[in-house]
């Protein structure tokens, strides 16, 4: 019955009942930090489980609109699993399946928002580094590195930034463009507090952030909570500038 089904599943999963159908909470973090939920609904006798949605949007969240749903179909036909109208479905299962087929959706649909993540990351992160290192290379020629350097943060893990200014002062000025989106703050965020916390004097360190996207200003205000400033792509020259001179 489904009336049961919470009932059923209580020993696993916190459960409410929404008109038909069943919603539980998992253990599962996806990118953005939320918890992922998962919802069951009736298909005969049995159940088909999905994520709602939750990996498309992920990915939509972070400004992407044209998701790439026949790489994610791929993606989810090798897992035996399917793609409706943005869900990521379980085929009909059993009651007692529907433990097993919660893992599988949960944990595919946080790889599926991952690996979408990165294609977005790729193509629009692209676009950043080519505006920055423009604008730096149109004034600063001579400093900003031909190629990306790599470094060790206090943690002895390694990090590539695709731009950096070798300074005459023997100091090394690292340029972390970032993005609009939750993921990508915590990531540069994590990757320059690491840096940074490793108190070398010949490290410099600014972070890049566009204006023409749509910060908020406790954005702004994270990016710069932790001692590397931030500054936008237009006043970026200056900035430098002022180091430089």
């Amino acid at each position: 019955m489904i009336d049961s089904l919470c009932a059923d599943i209580k020993e696993w999963a916190v459960c409410e009942e929404l008109d038909r159908l069943h919603r539980f909470q998992t253990m599962i973090q996806m990118p953005s930090g939320s918890v992922l939920s998962l919802t069951a609904r009736p298909h005969g006798s049995q159940w088909i489980v999905s994520d709602s949605g939750s990996a498309f949007e992920e990915v939509t969240s972070c400004g992407c609109l044209d998701v790439n749903t026949n790489k994610a179909t791929r993606f989810l036909e090798k897992r035996g699993l399917k793609l409706y109208d943005g869900r990521i479905e379980s085929p009909p299962v059993d009651k007692a399946q529907l433990q097993a087929a919660a893992v599988a959706v949960g944990n595919v649909s946080k790889k599926l928002a991952e690996t979408l993540l990165v294609d977005l990351k790729n193509k629009t992160d692209e676009k950043i580094q080519q505006k920055t290192k423009a604008i730096l290379v149109n004034r600063f020629r001579n400093l900003v590195s031909s190629t990306p350097l790599y470094v060790k943060g206090s943690s002895e893990k390694e990090y590539k930034f695709e731009i950096a200014l070798k300074l005459r002062d023997s100091r090394t000025l690292f340029v972390d463009p970032v993005r609009c989106h939750q993921v990508s703050i915590n990531a540069t965020i994590a990757r320059n507090l690491d840096l940074f916390q490793k108190r070398d004097e010949k490290i410099l360190q600014r972070i890049v952030f566009d204006a023409a996207e749509e910060w908020k200003t406790e954005q702004i205000r994270q990016l710069s909570s932790f001692g590397v400033p931030a500054v936008s792509v237009e006043a970026l020259p200056d900035a430098v500038g002022r180091i430089v001179n």
